[in-house]
């Protein structure tokens, strides 16, 4: 629509990316991706803030992203622009690339883009109040028809009113910013309360020695369900499990800290980077 280049990768290796991002002979503007590749181009050794002063911004969805991951972009003076999107609805959030606002809003994906209709239900889908947590509904000329000869899917994916459930887990502040809080299958119930563990990844942003972290939950005979951590340390790092836990116990209630901490060399990854949960939660992980 607006006449520009694509550059195609074959695969993410971060020093690659970032020189080519550094080159001026491509010019690279918009540079799209999920927010643990954003992360593990900071952590490149080869990072430098300056080489990446000709881009727009960094563009990210596909997961929750952090503030403390967004704000160690714009303190360096580089819009990291969160989005939200899916197969079935196209673009439907986006924030501003402007760094003031990106700060103010770190973890926001933006404002709802022309025509879209979003709504938060809880689980009886009633409305929610600002700032309190909700399934994602939205409606509008951009939302798929129907799943490919799968009409009981289709069915259970749409309120008797036409409404698209997401599966996301999103709150909206006062301005109309909506931030997501975490996909409503990844959540799971400990002692009967509700986890999110984007939340307590979130927690984890930024500490030192630590590359990446995932937390799932799994069964557990008492509690129900228990939040499990697989970390990746930075190399090097004699990061171990105790310290993770100490540093979440002084910011998350006692029932959202994970109950079993899990060293891994790296995490498993789909192609477009999104980490692969539903293997952490095999005894093969």
């Amino acid at each position: 629509m607006h006449g520009a280049t694509l550059l195609i990768s074959d695969g993410f290796q971060p020093p690659r990316t970032l020189s080519r991002l550094a080159d001026p002979a491509l010019g690279v503007t918009h540079y799209f991706c999920v927010p643990q590749m954003a992360a593990m181009l900071r952590a490149e050794p080869s990072f430098d803030p300056a080489g990446l002063s000709g881009l727009t911004g960094v563009f990210t969805g596909g997961a929750p992203h952090p503030a403390e991951d967004i704000l160690a972009w714009t303190r360096l003076g580089l819009p990291i622009v969160d989005g939200f999107g899916m197969s079935e609805a196209g673009t439907v959030f986006g924030m501003p690339a402007d760094l003031t606002l990106i700060a103010a809003k770190a973890g926001a994906v933006g404002l709802a883009t022309p025509t879209v209709r979003a709504r938060l239900v809880d689980a009886q889908d009633r409305d929610c109040e600002v700032g309190t947590p909700g399934e994602l509904l939205l409606k509008g000329p951009n939302i798929f028809s129907h799943y490919w000869r799968k009409p009981r899917e289709t069915a259970e994916a749409f309120t008797a009113d036409g409404w698209f459930r997401t599966g996301d887990i999103a709150v909206r502040d006062a301005d109309g910013f909506y931030a997501l809080v975490d996909r409503k299958k990844d959540m799971f119930i400990s002692g009967g309360e509700n986890v999110y563990p984007a939340e307590i990844e979130a927690a984890l942003a930024g500490f030192a020695g630590l590359l990446e972290c995932a937390v799932v939950g799994v069964a557990d005979a008492r509690w129900g369900e228990v939040g499990v951590c697989y970390f990746v340390p930075e190399t090097g790092s004699a990061l171990e499990g105790d310290h993770l836990l100490d540093h979440l116990a002084a910011r998350l209630a006692r029932y959202k800290l994970p109950k079993q901490y899990v060293r891994l060399d790296r995490l498993p990854r789909t192609a477009s980077g999104k980490v692969v949960k539903a293997s952490l939660k095999t005894p093969s992980a």
